[in-house]
């Protein structure tokens, strides 16, 4: 979701899920991945995003639950979904760019932003998206403070207000599209 002057909100998904034009070191093997931890982006904003993301770059990423793999052995990962115990959909902080490609058209793209875990997603991952309250909205996302950009925002969730659980495997094939796969699984027995 970006942020624009008159106060509305609309959102500009990449369905390619490419990476913002700016510099924050998520590139792996080649290939993006679209998140940005969160210890590098308060880098970027004391370093260089004054006049870029932290003027006019930051984003929401609406969603209500997430999923994280957990490594049970060298050859088998659980996905455990997370959402609010409150069944609210939330936000993820996140950052926007756009830039112009070769052939002119223009590319709009998001990361959304990672931090330490919380005593619920660490038994699970060893990282966490920033979750916003909804009370923080508007202070992620407004440009009026540009020298003082709310990096104090950038923290692990309330574990006590989030809930954990297994999903099914498929989960993690695009090609399988279907509600049950968000619901919770019971794991076969000695496999978690």
């Amino acid at each position: 979701m970006i942020y624009d002057s008159i106060k509305t909100y609309r959102i500009q998904l990449d369905p390619e899920g490419t990476m913002p034009n700016i510099d924050v070191g998520v590139r792996v093997d080649g290939r993006d991945i679209p998140d940005a931890r969160v210890d590098y982006v308060a880098m970027i904003f004391v370093d260089r995003v004054v006049h870029t993301l932290g003027e006019r770059r930051r984003c929401l990423v609406p969603a209500d639950g997430f999923y994280e793999w957990k490594t049970l052995d060298a050859k088998t990962k659980q996905p455990y979904a997370f959402t609010l115990r409150s069944g609210d959909p939330f936000a993820f902080g996140g950052i926007w760019d756009a830039w112009k490609e070769p052939d002119g058209g223009w590319l709009q793209s998001f990361a959304i932003i990672t931090t330490d875990p919380n005593e619920l997603t660490t038994t699970v991952h060893n990282r966490m998206p920033v979750i916003l309250k909804p009370s923080e909205y508007d202070r992620w996302l407004t440009r009026d403070d540009a020298e003082h950009p709310p990096v104090d925002l950038l923290r692990p969730y309330d574990a006590g207000e989030m809930k954990g659980f297994p999903v099914d495997p498929r989960v993690g094939n695009v090609r399988n599209n279907e509600l049950s796969l968000c619901e919770p699984f019971e794991c076969p027995p000695n496999s978690a």
